[in-house]
């Protein structure tokens, strides 16, 4: 993943990240922080689109993950070695007992098996939403008014 500046001219980070499966999708962008002690700032663990039921969970370096994964109580994602070359870079899971795990372990990368067919570009709107009224009943008036004056003025010439 890369962070560009607002004109898109400049990168500014590049961001190793692995696919991360939930159940459900939302209609929103969903980000995810991972709970860090005292004043610390919070960390980002996942993004996910709006409509997706994937995501993007970030990996940090092993050593800032081995401190976020005891912080959290959670295993997190990290790089194996340090490398430059983010596309071969060997990923596993740190628990917080700094122990290392294979990350399709302890993180769904793969679709779950119900799931992968389903089509999810849709957004997905809860049964008791609603769209927004967003017009006015003037135009339905206004119709009815020249309806009756129709119907009058026939009324009229067949009176007459």
């Amino acid at each position: 993943m890369q962070i560009f500046n607002a004109d898109g001219s400049q990168i500014i980070a590049t961001i190793l990240a692995i696919n991360n499966y939930r159940l459900r999708p939302t209609g929103e962008t969903v980000v995810k922080f991972v709970e860090r002690p005292g004043d610390n700032p919070e960390a980002i663990k996942a993004w996910f689109y709006p409509g997706d039921n994937f995501g993007q969970e970030f990996v940090y370096p092993k050593q800032r993950a081995i401190q976020l994964a005891a912080a959290a109580n959670e295993p997190v994602p990290a790089l194996a070695v340090e490398t430059t070359d983010l596309k071969t870079a060997p990923i596993v899971a740190v628990t917080p007992t700094q122990e290392e795990l294979p990350v399709s372990q302890v993180i769904q990368t793969t679709p779950p098996a119900a799931e992968a067919a389903t089509p999810t570009s849709a957004p997905v709107v809860a049964e008791t939403e609603q769209l927004p009224k967003t017009s006015s009943s003037i135009p339905l008036l206004a119709l009815v008014g020249i309806a009756s004056l129709g119907v009058a003025f026939l009324l009229k010439r067949l009176v007459s």
